[in-house]
């Protein structure tokens, strides 16, 4: 069996430097404060045994590093907006940690008191607490952490060497251990981080892919708008007058020839409107005016606007119940879309000979529109997905019938606009119904 390899290292994305200008920057007051406040410490433990006026000024130096820093950290808050070479800054702060480093390195060279094991414990112990600090603030760039660990370390390391003895080798042995694990968790910290900001770079890659192909999509539906609406409006138009007898009599033939040219032309238009409408609703903008009107002209509008669609299926529409002044809150236009669709599709799906009942009853504070079809029933394995974009049942009415798949996705996004909801009943040769429950806004 073969053994994966490990992945190889992901490259730098090309923020990689700012991104590490930002976090050293940011994170770099800590370590301004605590390298004069610990040099002041450890003067006060060695003012008895050491130079004062060595001890002064290695306190001195470190204070004047420290506000010299803080006046760059500040310079850089203030050009960031239009900093171009992240590199120059990054090298900027690397030498002043290195310059606070030697500092470190000599001074505790230089304090060094032979033949007290205290003291040189607390030189060790000193050394090794800024060592752990440095990683937290510079490991997200390695350079700035080795230029601070060398030349802070490497000269204590030197001088417990220099008295070597059982006790020095151990001492010397443990902080140099002790400064090779801070190495390795700066190391794996800074590759944590690295890939971290390549997965950002990713992220922004794909966001900026993402509104490109949300741009094109808006583009494309653009120019079906444009360019396909008005062409097809155009063919419908003319095959209508056509099959009208606008130009004269046709023969048999010719005008089934028109007919189907005529069905197909209305198809192609219902396609284009419902990709059209599916966007809208999708990017939140589809033009919705909702006001308060009687529910029972609605309901009727729509009977009426499908009889015809229904005949040619020889399926009659039936209404059973009345809506009486039940009041609903809906746009006019979308209401009538959504049921639209439930009546041609029970229409499309009931047998030749069949009918459409359409219901209107109310439910305590709601009313409910049902659409019931004498078709075969919803297939089982496909109901779970009946509401999503583009699903078709794989049945040959299905097919026969032709579609989007996108009538039942739209009427129940308006329907959820409308803050009422959508659902159906169905069963194996019971045939389907449709509901949809809206909210009752007034009833005389």
């Amino acid at each position: 069996m073969a053994i994966a390899s490990n992945p190889a290292p992901q490259a730098p994305p090309p923020s990689l430097s700012a991104e590490q200008a930002q976090s050293i920057y940011g994170q770099s007051l800590p370590a301004l404060v605590a390298s004069p406040a610990v040099g002041a410490i450890v003067a006060a433990v060695l003012w008895q045994t050491t130079s004062h006026t060595g001890l002064v000024i290695f306190v001195a130096v470190l204070v004047a590093l420290s506000i010299a820093r803080r006046v760059m950290v500040a310079a850089h808050g203030r050009a960031e907006p239009r900093i171009t070479d992240h590199a120059v800054w990054l090298h900027r702060y690397t030498v002043g940690v290195a310059l606070v480093g030697l500092v470190w390195g000599a001074g505790v060279f230089a304090f060094y008191v032979p033949g007290d094991p205290v003291l040189q414990v607390f030189l060790v112990f000193a050394i090794g607490g800024l060592s752990a600090g440095a990683v937290n603030t510079n490991a997200y760039y390695l350079p700035a952490f080795h230029a601070f660990l060398l030349p802070a370390v490497v000269p204590l390391l030197v001088r417990l060497l220099v008295d070597f003895d059982r006790i020095h080798a151990a001492m010397s042995g443990m902080l140099a251990l002790f400064v090779v694990m801070m190495a390795l968790i700066a190391r794996n910290l800074n590759r944590s981080l690295v890939q971290q900001a390549g997965l950002r770079h990713d992220l922004e890659l794909a966001r900026d892919a993402a509104e490109a192909g949300i741009k094109a999509k808006a583009d494309f539906l653009s120019v079906v708008t444009h360019e396909l609406r008005t062409p097809i409006t155009s063919v419908r138009g003319a095959l209508g007058l056509l099959h009208g007898g606008a130009v004269g009599a046709q023969t048999e033939e010719g005008r089934r020839l028109i007919e189907i040219g005529l069905r197909n032309s209305e198809r192609l238009g219902y396609l284009i409107d419902d990709i059209l409408d599916a966007e809208g609703l999708e990017s939140g903008q589809l033009e919705m005016r909702v006001s308060t009107q009687p529910l029972g002209p609605l309901v009727q509008q729509a009977i009426d606007a499908n009889r015809h669609f229904a005949a040619q299926f020889d399926v009659d529409i039936n209404l059973r119940g009345g809506a009486g002044q039940i009041q609903v809150n809906v746009d006019e236009r979308r209401f009538v879309q959504v049921l639209t669709n439930l009546l041609s599709n029970g229409a499309k799906f009931s047998p030749k000979g069949g009918r459409v009942e359409v219901e209107v009853a109310l439910r305590g504070e709601s009313v409910r529109v049902s659409v019931t079809d004498q078709g075969s029933g919803v297939p089982e394995e496909f109901q779970d997905r009946l509401f999503d974009k583009f699903a078709q049942a794989d049945t040959s009415d299905a097919r026969l019938t032709g579609g989007t798949g996108l009538g039942l996705n739209i009427s129940r996004s308006i329907i959820e606009r409308l803050g009422g909801t959508i659902g159906f009943k169905t069963g194996a040769g019971q045939g389907t119904t449709f509901y949809v429950d809206l909210p009752i806004e007034g009833a005389a």
